[in-house]
């Protein structure tokens, strides 16, 4: 886990990330998500983009991993890594899931 700052000037917010260097995709967990993950970690660790100013796409991203699945719409945001921004990121606002119940036995 990294820290990532999210958001511009005026709001900018900082999460910790599991940054996959492998991968394109950049999601982060939305205020918008109402599934027992996201109400257990708490509205300080959610992105909300609307108080973060980001810019809609009015894309939608869907990723399916062997145990789960999770989608919702990409925005243009500033993120911070290690020191170096970038102030039109594509990111997507998490707010949809599901598990594999047993993914293990297939």
């Amino acid at each position: 886990m990294i820290p990532v700052t999210v958001g511009r000037q005026s709001n900018p917010r900082t999460f910790s990330l599991q940054v996959d260097s492998g991968s394109s995709d950049l999601w982060v967990a939305a205020s918008s998500c109402s599934t027992s993950a996201c109400r257990s970690a708490g509205t300080s660790s959610l992105y909300n983009p609307s108080a973060a100013r980001a810019n809609d796409t009015g894309a939608w991203f869907e990723i399916d991993y062997l145990q789960g699945h999770v989608e919702g719409p990409v925005y243009w945001d500033r993120v911070v890594v290690g020191g170096y921004a970038i102030e039109y990121q594509a990111l997507g606002e998490w707010f949809v899931t599901w598990s594999v119940e047993g993914a293990d036995e297939m």
